[in-house]
């Protein structure tokens, strides 16, 4: 887009503390579970909504 390639982000960016990163740690293996949860009980009949619900957990949100 015009006039945004001399934008710099840098100082819109944060390092990480040490919590952060533990949180991103969890947060990638809990949503690896899910969906190899959810992988392992589809079929290839199942349409991409039911699989979608199923990983957000059957609540439909």
């Amino acid at each position: 887009m015009p006039g945004f390639e001399s934008i710099d982000a840098g100082s819109l960016r944060q390092l990480l503390t040490d919590g952060d990163i533990e949180r991103y740690r969890t947060l990638d293996t809990d949503a690896a579970a899910a969906v190899e949860r959810v992988c392992r009980d589809c079929f290839s009949t199942d349409i991409e909504r039911a699989v979608v619900t199923s990983l957000r957990g059957g609540t439909g949100s």
